[in-house]
């Protein structure tokens, strides 16, 4: 992915096919001329002898519902995300061994890479930050019986502990589940000072709180003593 144009991006990742065999799989979208994506995408198609190549042109809008059939009412999911610089040997098996014992069909690992156009833009220009990274690590941990909570729920943590050592501290802020306010400034990074702030500026009674807070940053009056 390194050289491939702003139009092309491949996702990779570890799932458990049909008939209950684990598959790495890559998930590309090419946005431009039929014929163009067509000969990106060839080196890809002629590695290895895949299980299934279902690569075609596709409309748009069904692009963006290609993984709900992923996410049925009534599973249950817990997800750890991070960044990582580097798609070394070392992960890789890190990732492989762990998924080897994926107690659910439906958890799936992702590896969605970052750079090109993303790369391009300063760190403080939005709120996003993590542009630097080569790619966002995703662990998906997903099971239909609510008995397998605590199992499934462990898989997850144990392996996002796994990559700790291969992985920043800094997490794509969709990803977060219910892990607190660290992880929250993780999300934003240096970004999160002047976002609180602005949630001072215009909602400094925390209204709207439901979400990853980020809280409203204190006065220089409220935060002293008397």
């Amino acid at each position: 992915m390194a050289g491939a144009p702003d139009n092309l991006i491949v996702y990779a990742g570890l799932s458990t096919g049909s008939d209950g065999e684990p598959r790495v799989g890559f998930r590309p979208v090419f946005n431009g001329p039929v014929a163009e994506g067509q000969s990106l995408l060839k080196p890809l198609r002629q590695f290895g002898a895949p299980v299934l190549d279902d690569i075609e042109p596709r409309p748009y809008v069904d692009i963006q519902k290609i993984v709900e059939p992923m996410f049925p009412p009534g599973r249950l999911n817990y997800w750890k995300a991070s960044f990582v610089d580097d798609l070394s040997d070392e992960l890789v098996d890190i990732l492989v061994a762990a998924y080897r014992r994926v107690p659910s069909r439906y958890s799936n690992v992702a590896l969605e890479p970052m750079g090109g156009a993303i790369a391009r833009v300063p760190d403080t220009a939005t709120a996003f930050h993590h542009r630097a990274a080569a790619y966002s690590l995703l662990i998906l941990g997903g099971w239909v019986d609510a008995a397998q909570s605590e199992v499934n729920v462990a898989w997850v943590r144990d392996l996002w502990d796994a990559t700790r050592p291969l992985s920043s501290r800094a997490v794509y802020v969709n990803y977060l589940g219910t892990e607190g306010g660290g992880r929250i400034r993780d999300a934003y990074g240096p970004n999160h000072a002047r976002l609180s702030e602005i949630k001072r500026k215009y909602d400094p009674g925390n209204f709207f709180r439901f979400n990853q807070n980020i809280e409203p940053a204190l006065s220089s009056w409220s935060g002293s003593k008397s």
